[in-house]
């Protein structure tokens, strides 16, 4: 059974995503986000309205994150969930992603 694609959508100016991220997801919301950040320096990206993740996300947002840094731009987390921050504390990967939490 093939899950909901999470959205990646423009907003007022910003970024968003929300729905249920897992890693069959990643690679096309990868894709996504580097069509719709191109153009951008900072990228702020509300993550508020996740709804559920599993790893996947995590290495999504490590991707974009290294694809941001090779490029001089700068990714924002922006209103994590606490699943979220549960899910880095767990993973030890709050300090990639500590100085880009809003």
């Amino acid at each position: 059974m093939k899950s909901e694609m999470p959205k990646l959508e423009v907003r007022d100016n910003g970024f968003f995503l929300s729905g249920k991220v897992t890693f069959e997801q990643v690679l096309p919301l990868y894709r996504r986000g580097v069509i719709l950040f191109e153009s951008q320096e900072r990228i702020g990206l509300d993550i508020s309205e996740l709804t559920h993740s599993d790893s996947g996300i995590l290495a999504l947002l490590s991707a974009w994150k290294r694809w941001c840094l090779g490029r001089q731009k700068t990714l924002e987390l922006q209103r994590p969930p606490d699943a979220l921050r549960r899910l880095m504390a767990l993973c030890g990967t709050e300090d990639l992603f500590l100085p880009a939490l809003g």
